[in-house]
C-alpha cells in the first residue's frame, strides 16, 4: 500500500474497475522481479499518479487481510506492506481508466463510502500517531484482519 501524506492529507484512490468497483483505498501494486519493496512503491506511485517521492518510501507496517465470501470461503489472502512518504513532486493525475486519485484530510477518511475497512482506518490511525510523535518513524506495526463479507 502506498501511503503518501502531505500537509495532513492522504492520497487515496477509488477503483473504476472490477472487482471492487467504486471502493476507496490506498494505491498499490505488485513487485516486479529484481525490485525491493521501496523500489516497487516508487514505480507504482509514478505509474498511477505521475508523482514521485524524492526521498523514497519508508515501510511503516504491514497488514494481512483475509477476505471471505458470504459462504465463508476464502477469496483473498494478501499481505500488504505499508509504504509511507511525506514528500512528493509533480502534478497529480486525477483519473485514468483504472481509478480516480484524490487527496483527503486524514480525519475525514472514515466518512468515505465504500472504504476498504478495516485496513485503511487502521493505517490512518497509525499515521495520525506518527504525526503526533517526535520519532521520525515508529516501530513497524503488524495487523491481521478478517473483515465481514462485502458485496463487490
Amino acid at each position: 500500500y502506498l501511503c503518501p501524506v502531505v500537509d495532513g492529507k492522504v492520497l487515496l484512490g477509488r477503483r473504476l474497475k472490477h472487482p471492487q468497483y467504486g471502493y476507496v483505498g490506498f494505491l498499490g501494486g505488485k513487485m516486479k522481479y529484481g525490485e525491493n519493496i521501496e523500489m516497487a512503491a516508487a514505480r507504482e506511485l509514478e505509474e498511477e499518479t505521475d508523482l514521485i517521492s524524492p526521498d523514497g518510501f519508508k515501510i511503516i507496517g504491514n497488514l494481512r487481510q483475509i477476505r471471505k465470501d458470504a459462504d465463508g470461503d476464502v477469496i483473498e489472502d494478501g499481505i500488504f506492506y505499508v509504504c509511507y512518504t511525506d514528500k512528493l513532486e509533480g502534478t497529480l493525475r486525477e483519473k485514468d481508466r483504472e481509478g480516480e486519485n484524490f487527496w483527503i484530510e486524514l480525519e475525514n477518511v472514515s466518512t468515505l463510502d465504500k472504504l476498504f475497512r478495516p485496513s485503511v482506518e487502521a493505517v490512518i490511525e497509525q499515521v495520525e500517531e506518527l504525526h503526533k510523535s517526535d520519532a521520525e518513524y515508529p516501530t513497524p506495526f503488524i495487523f491481521e484482519f478478517e473483515p465481514e463479507p462485502e458485496d463487490y
